[in-house]
């Protein structure tokens, strides 16, 4: 059985974050298959999701937020997350149905 790609609303892919959806299908087409994936609670905050990217040493990771979840509040939370990512040289694919959170990281 072969396994499908995340078929992500957008992605953050290392210092680029992309709420365009043809580009984040685009980008799961061309053979994004995260090698983990973490599943954020509503109450997460920033520092709890990147404690656990950190600890990972996968480089291909998503991340499945829900929808009125604390880090998608903010446009500071996201550029915090681009920030440490970068710094982590990771590649992370946020999947998500929020569409705040989708107009919000369409500003960065």
């Amino acid at each position: 059985m072969s396994e499908e790609p995340l078929k992500p609303r957008f992605s953050i892919q290392k210092t680029r974050i992309d709420s365009d959806v043809a580009n984040a299908k685009s980008a799961a087409a061309a053979g994004f298959i995260p090698e983990k994936v973490v599943y954020a609670d509503l109450d997460d905050e920033i520092t709890d999701i990147f404690d656990r990217i950190k600890r990972l040493r996968q480089k291909k990771i998503a991340i499945v937020i829900p929808r009125r979840a604390a880090i998608l509040q903010s446009i500071v939370n996201l550029k915090i997350l681009k920030k440490k990512i970068d710094e982590l040289e990771k590649e992370i694919l946020i999947v998500t149905l929020d569409a705040m959170g989708l107009r919000i990281a369409e500003k960065i």
